[in-house]
């Protein structure tokens, strides 16, 4: 670490990305490859032992460090699992129409889980429900 604010994920299922908000953040790969990141870039190693560098908004990252959940226009199923890692909930989609839906979506880390789904229910076109250890999302039933 050369810099100051920077994020590391990294979760079995999925790529591990290093982001840098500000600063300077020097990466090195199990072979000695090394990249050196720049504030806004985003570095995931990939096949071949070669790293991908994509330039990135940083605010998930800046409101993530503050407390919050923040996304924006992204899939559904991608907000969902990061819900679901953090509450340690399972999630059942009972349409798969949903799963591409693409959400601008805030909320508080530190809200129970019931807050959180009622702000998901605050949508127009999700149903989501908790039971147990369980949310279930299906699309809202238009009122005619």
């Amino acid at each position: 670490v050369l810099g100051t604010e920077f994020n590391l994920k990294a979760y079995p299922e999925s790529d591990s990305h290093v982001t840098l908000i500000s600063g300077s953040v020097s990466v090195r790969s199990f072979k000695n490859k090394e990249v050196v990141l720049k504030p806004g870039e985003d570095v995931a190693l990939g096949s071949g032992n070669v790293f991908n560098i994509t330039c990135v908004d940083t605010e998930y990252y800046m409101q993530w460090k503050e407390g919050f959940f923040y996304f924006d226009n992204l899939p559904l199923i991608d907000i969902l699992k990061e819900i679901g890692r953090w509450y340690n909930v399972d999630i059942e989609i009972c349409d798969n129409s949903l799963i591409s839906y693409r959400l601008h979506f805030v909320a508080d880390r530190n809200a129970s889980i019931e807050q959180v789904v009622n702000n998901l229910n605050a949508f127009n076109y999700i149903d989501a429900e908790l039971k147990g250890n369980k949310i279930t999302l299906c699309k809202k039933k238009q009122e005619k």
